[in-house]
């Protein structure tokens, strides 16, 4: 079968989703197995009008089929009918009276976004590139799906909109609805949904009722540049010395690579530093690398009320070569996440032989073995003395790091994308009994 990967345009700052897409398109497009897979990018562009319009954009938006096709249920298509008058007359429609207070986060969501995704100009031109190329099955990777007729394949990271709502990076200015929206319709229409944990897999199931068989696990690969990093140790591009001088790191550090949202518990994270130095004696440094979408400057007043800061690095958004220095140089990394269990830092450290302390979320066993040391990430104790665990036990520390590895090299982008090509094989036999005309392209060669 020929085989769409769709992506969408994203900087490099936003992590882990930039990692796992760019390495998995590299192995995708690298492999020579029975199904062509090609690259499709939804480009991610500015809109042609501007966000004090409103409701002239709605109502563009649902005219040509962009917002109204994308965001589902229906109920949000019809919802846009709706307001897309009112708003007009309300000027930005931040508060316009007469909206639905049900709807208003969302109206916020679309002003703060300006509708840049989707919007109908990307929509129209993606179905057109998609229908001209005559793919037999499309394969959505960190983009929620565009239906075109095509059968597809959907990845599903998490669902932490459904557990842990009060986060507000999953609920405000209607993310919540976004999220939910996106979610219900694209798992439920999908031909196989991925998920990288049992439990997500639970998840999907539960939540939006797919059907078991339909939704399958493969989980998450070891990003290949760290893989590529750390098979060349002996000529790293940072040495310890240009990062310690770069960043004035003093003795030795644990590293945390995360962005700043709240779930990521940097705060918490501070408070496990504080406990290593008053009551256990260990004067360890802190190092934070990942962009700031808005919760830096708290977690920095955090560390100056804790009495911590003169040990903590904010080192911003780095580059790969720093990020492969930090983890090899590290005493540990303490990756203290409240979402999970999948997530792709523990992989990398473990290429780079960093051992990894880390939330003991449900799952976690699975995907990890005993190759970290789980502590409760609520508690700053607990998280003290899951590193005092690591100085103590010299021998804990040495096959943490030879465990970490193994799992590291086993999960290979490579390895991932042969689970994926099993599905395309599986499904193969049903798409041949249709013709692409029907579902908007011809028949499957």
């Amino acid at each position: 079968m020929k085989i769409g990967l769709c992506v969408i345009d994203m900087p490099a700052s936003l992590g882990g989703g930039y990692v796992f897409r760019e390495s998995l398109a590299q192995a995708a497009l690298a492999s020579s197995g029975r199904h062509s897979v090609e690259l499709v990018r939804a480009r991610s562009q500015a809109p042609k009008f501007d966000a004090s319009s409103l409701g002239g954009a709605l109502t563009q938006a649902v005219a040509r089929g962009g917002l109204g096709s994308v965001l589902q249920p229906a109920r949000l298509k019809r919802a846009a009918r709706r307001i897309a008058g009112k708003v007009m007359r309300a000027g930005t429609g931040r508060h316009a009276s007469g909206i639905d207070p049900q709807l208003r986060s969302y109206v916020d969501w679309a002003i703060e976004q300006r509708l840049t995704w989707p919007n109908p100009d990307t929509f129209r031109e993606f179905e057109q590139d998609v229908t001209s190329k005559k793919y037999d099955m499309l394969w959505f990777n960190n983009i929620e799906p565009i239906h075109v007729g095509i059968p597809y394949v959907y990845n599903v990271f998490d669902l932490q909109h459904r557990l842990q709502p009060w986060f507000p990076e999953v609920s405000d200015k209607g993310q919540f609805r976004l999220r939910e929206g996106a979610y219900a319709e694209a798992v439920q229409r999908a031909a196989f949904v991925i998920t990288s944990s049992e439990e997500t897999r639970e998840q999907v199931n539960l939540f939006y009722g797919v059907p078991i068989d339909r939704i399958r696990v493969i989980h998450f690969p070891t990003p290949q540049p760290a893989l590529e990093a750390a098979a060349s140790p002996e000529n790293p591009k940072v040495s310890e010395a240009d990062l310690r001088a770069r960043y004035d790191i003093k003795g030795q550090y644990l590293y945390y690579p995360a962005q700043f949202w709240p779930h990521k518990n940097h705060v918490n994270l501070l408070h496990g530093l504080k406990a290593l130095r008053e009551v256990h004696g260990l004067d360890f440094s802190m190092v934070f690398s990942g962009a700031d979408h808005g919760n830096a400057g708290f977690v920095r007043a955090e560390a100056r009320r804790l009495g911590v800061a003169d040990r903590v690095h904010f080192v911003g958004f780095v580059s790969y070569d720093e990020v492969a220095a930090l983890y090899r140089h590290a005493f540990a990394m303490t990756y203290m996440t409240f979402f999970g269990p999948d997530n792709l830092p523990p992989l990398e450290a473990f290429a780079f032989g960093c051992p990894v302390v880390l939330s003991n979320i449900p799952g976690i066993e699975k995907l990890f073995e005993d190759a970290v040391v789980p502590v409760d990430h609520r508690d700053g104790m607990s998280i003290a003395d899951g590193v005092k665990c690591l100085v103590d036990d010299p021998a804990l520390r040495a096959r943490c790091v030879a465990k970490g590895r193994a799992i590291a090299y086993r999960n290979s982008v490579s390895n991932y994308f042969g689970q994926v090509q099993t599905l395309f094989d599986e499904f193969e036999a049903v798409r041949r009994c249709w013709a692409m005309s029907m579902g908007g392209v011809e028949g499957i060669r």
